[in-house]
């Protein structure tokens, strides 16, 4: 009714079923057979230990236990050309902030719950990694601590419908390869789109971190957006095109790179922090709360298509940063409807806009600050300027 496997190899064409607990520590099971763990499984290990399962198809139900007190670092399960099948719940746990669990190459479907566990309490800060596995979300993965990391894509033969989870403190980072998903992705905690292609078609009700520093995040016209929280883009494309909902409303924007894009009206209620990269698309940009154009010496900012609306106070210019700042409006528009607030620019640098149109509504002024210090150049050039 049992079976333990430490090393070795298991192999054949015949299907195994285990009614009691299958413990797999180490070794391979590989073969055209299939290995049905029905009363549950442990594949905990010890800290560097590897399972290898090549060919076969292995389908988990009841509860599996990844990481024990005694088991944290890095254990994890080769999958070659193979199959794996999660019909149960697999809980990853008590895995050290230097270590990871998971799985590698094949197939991994998940029809259960995928669980990153805080057993014992405060001490898994570990990651869940999949990678070069293609991993199909047909249920539920929930992320109540550390960082739960998919790095290759999947699409279920059309889009993923389980759903993500993800608690305040922890991350559900997607690494890489191409996801096609429709199912929610929900939580206090942080999404990061770090590499790779996620093309969305779900509910997306984030109330902690939205992260785009380097992947790719396509809000498509299918997708419902109730919330993304905070947004940081560093790099990447964050693209939010959903009919569904035309209008965004949160709470701060920080861009320091990347491109933001869409066709959706963005309404910023904090303050917008843009120091690089691109805004372009058909949608409209209100930054509501004010806004911080300051960048570093020699940065560009590109508005592109787009409208931006500034309202409340827009800071250009900081004691750290002088020189040459500015934005290029390519058949955009900028309507400043509050105070935009050029500063501490040195006599060899400018701030300003280039191309499209700049309408002011509002104040546009030069100040002495620091004092005797901003004796350089506020200039717009190439910008149809319209001053009401």
């Amino acid at each position: 009714t049992t079976f333990t496997q430490g090393g070795g190899t298991l192999t054949g064409s015949v299907t195994l079923n285990i009614t009691g607990l299958f413990t797999w520590t180490g070794g391979t099971q590989s073969g055209t057979g299939v290995t049905n763990a029905n009363g549950g499984s442990d594949f905990s290990g010890t800290a560097g230990t590897g399972k290898t399962l090549t060919n076969r198809t292995l389908n988990l139900s009841g509860t599996t236990t990844w990481g024990t007190a005694a088991t944290s670092g890095r254990t994890f399960l080769t999958v070659s050309s193979a199959v794996v099948n999660n019909n149960g719940t697999i809980l990853f746990q008590n895995e050290a902030s230097t270590g990871f669990q998971g799985f590698f190459g094949g197939t991994v479907n998940n029809n259960g719950t995928m669980r990153r566990t805080d057993v014992p309490a405060g001490a898994n800060t570990g990651e869940t990694l999949i990678s070069g596995t293609v991993f199909n979300n047909f249920g539920t993965v929930d992320v109540q601590v550390g960082t739960f990391r998919p790095d290759t894509g999947g699409s279920c033969g059309g889009t993923c419908a389980g759903s993500w989870d993800v608690s305040a403190g922890a991350t559900l980072r997607f690494g890489g390869g191409t996801y096609d998903l429709s199912g929610p992705i929900t939580g206090a905690g942080t999404v990061n789109f770090l590499s790779g292609i996620v093309n969305y078609t779900g509910t997306y009700n984030i109330t902690g971190t939205t992260n785009v520093n380097g992947g790719t995040a396509n809000f498509n016209a299918a997708s419902t957006i109730t919330n993304i929280g905070t947004i940081n883009l560093t790099s990447g494309t964050a693209n939010f095109s959903s009919t569904n909902t035309t209008t965004i409303t949160q709470g701060t924007f920080t861009q320091s790179g990347g491109t933001f894009t869409g066709t959706a009206t963005f309404n910023i209620t904090g303050l917008f922090t843009w120091t690089g990269g691109t805004q372009s698309g058909t949608g409209i940009t209100n930054a509501n709360g004010g806004s911080d154009f300051s960048g570093t010496a020699g940065t560009g900012k590109s508005l592109t298509n787009r409208t931006l609306n500034l309202s409340g106070t827009t800071t250009w210019g900081t004691a750290t940063t002088s020189g040459r700042t500015f934005i290029s409006v390519s058949a955009a528009v900028v309507n400043n409807n509050g105070t935009v607030l050029f500063q501490n620019e040195a006599s060899t640098g400018f701030q300003g806009f280039f191309g499209g149109t700049f309408n002011n509504n509002g104040t546009v002024r030069r100040t002495d600050v620091p004092a005797g210090a901003n004796t350089g150049e506020t200039l717009i050039s190439g910008t149809v300027f319209n001053n009401f």
